[in-house]
């Protein structure tokens, strides 16, 4: 399912690229699994309030991944926004 158009344009105004229909199994150890609504790398605070700020704003759901090594994703995937966290937020 796509997300909300109004939740995606939040989100480009704080310079948050999203991936639409990412296939998760590629982020995953057990590389199965299906897709997410939209999947993003957030590098900063501000961003990762931007995408939460957004989210209740827009009723959209948030999984944080982590490093994907103790999840197993359906095949029918995941609805809503995956977040992964890297840049100065990776060692937090």
């Amino acid at each position: 399912m796509p997300l909300p158009s109004p939740f995606l344009d939040a989100l480009q105004a704080a310079n948050i690229a999203v991936k639409s229909d990412m296939n998760l199994g590629r982020k995953l150890y057990w590389r199965a699994g299906g897709p997410a609504d939209g999947f993003a790398k957030i590098s900063t605070l501000d961003e990762l309030v931007a995408v939460q700020t957004a989210a209740l704003v827009h009723e959209v759901q948030v999984f944080p991944l982590g490093n994907g090594s103790n999840l197993l994703v359906a095949d029918a995937g995941i609805r809503g926004l995956v977040i992964t966290l890297a840049g100065e937020l990776a060692g937090a």
